[in-house]
C-alpha cells in the first residue's frame, strides 16, 4: 500500500464528509496513543485545526500520563481540547463495585495465556461500560458542535474483536479501519507524528494492561501476518508452516479472531430471505 496515496484518500473523504453539509468539524477522543493521534492529524489535515476538537476522558483508575500526552497532542495540532472524566458515569452504575478490583494472578494473567474465560463477567462490564461512557461523552460534545464522531480503531484491532460496536467501535466516520496497525505507524511518519506518541506503548485506557500486543503475546507484524492467511481460507497448521511463526502464536491469534466473528454479528437478526 503506498502511504502517500491513502493519505490523501483518507483526507479527501475527510473533506467529502464535512462537504456534504451534514456537519461543520469533527470530534475525536484523544488518549495520547498512535491511533487517536493519526486521527486527529489526519483530520486537521483535511479540516483545519479550527475545526477539530479532541476531548480526554479519563475514568478513576486511568494512567494520569494519558491525559499528559492528549494535552500534548491537542498542543501540537493546536486543536480545541477539553477533559471531561467519566467516573461519574461509572459511578453512577457502580461499576467499580460490580468489578471489585482487576486482580492480576486471576484475571489477567490466565486471559494472557489464551483462557478467554477466566477473565470474569464483573470486570468485563466494568471494561464494556468505559467504551460505552466515552461513546456518550463523545455524542453529547459532538452534537452540541455538530461535529462528526470519529472512531479511531485500526483494521488490526477490529478482527481481533479489541472493542465494543457501541463504543470505541461506533462513530460517524471510520477514517483507518480499513488500516492494518503496522500502516497506521506508517501514517504518523508521513504526518510528523511526535516520537513521544510513535514510541508509546500501544494500549488502550479501557484495559488494565498498558500493551495491547501482551495480551496476544506476540507482535503486531505477526499478527497480520497470521490474519492476512486466515483470509485466504488457510488452516493454523498450513499458516504455521507459510509464516514460521510458533503454533502457539497462531492459534492465539487465531482464537481471537474466531471469537470476534460472534461480535461483528451484532445486531443479530432473523433473515428477511423467502
Amino acid at each position: 500500500m503506498n502511504m502517500t496515496i491513502e493519505l490523501y484518500k483518507i483526507v479527501s473523504f475527510i473533506r467529502q464528509k464535512v462537504g456534504e453539509g451534514v456537519f461543520r468539524g469533527g470530534f475525536v477522543g484523544l488518549s495520547g496513543g498512535i491511533d487517536s493521534t493519526v486521527c486527529a492529524a489526519l483530520m486537521v489535515k483535511a479540516l483545519g485545526n479550527n475545526y477539530v476538537l479532541g476531548v480526554a476522558m479519563p475514568a478513576r483508575d486511568s494512567d494520569p500520563q494519558d491525559e499528559i500526552d492528549a494535552r500534548r497532542v491537542a498542543d501540537w495540532l493546536d486543536i480545541q481540547f477539553d477533559v471531561k472524566p467519566i467516573t461519574p458515569i461509572l459511578d453512577y452504575f457502580e461499576a467499580y463495585e460490580f468489578a471489585e478490583q482487576f486482580d492480576y494472578e486471576e484475571d489477567i494473567l490466565p486471559y494472557q495465556l489464551g483462557d478467554f474465560f477466566r477473565m470474569t463477567y464483573q470486570k468485563e462490564h466494568l471494561y464494556i461500560l468505559k467504551l460505552r461512557s466515552r461513546m456518550l461523552v463523545g455524542t453529547s460534545y459532538a452534537h452540541k458542535h455538530n461535529y462528526f464522531q470519529c472512531q479511531t480503531i485500526n483494521r488490526t484491532e477490529k478482527e481481533l474483536g479489541w472493542g465494543d460496536l457501541f463504543g470505541d467501535m461506533a462513530g460517524d466516520i471510520a477514517p483507518i479501519e480499513h488500516l492494518w496497525k503496522t500502516d497506521v505507524y506508517k501514517l504518523a511518519d508521513l504526518l510528523n507524528v511526535p516520537k513521544y506518541v510513535i514510541e508509546r506503548a500501544s494500549g488502550s485506557g479501557n484495559f488494565p494492561l498498558s500493551n495491547l500486543e501482551s495480551l496476544i503475546g506476540t507482535t503486531f507484524e505477526e499478527v497480520e501476518m497470521v490474519l492476512q492467511e486466515l483470509f485466504n481460507q488457510r488452516q493454523p497448521e498450513e499458516i504455521i508452516e507459510i509464516t514460521k511463526i510458533p503454533i502457539e502464536k497462531v492459534l492465539r491469534v487465531w482464537k481471537e479472531w474466531y471469537y470476534a466473528q460472534y461480535k461483528m454479528e451484532y445486531p443479530h437478526k432473523l433473515s428477511n430471505k423467502h
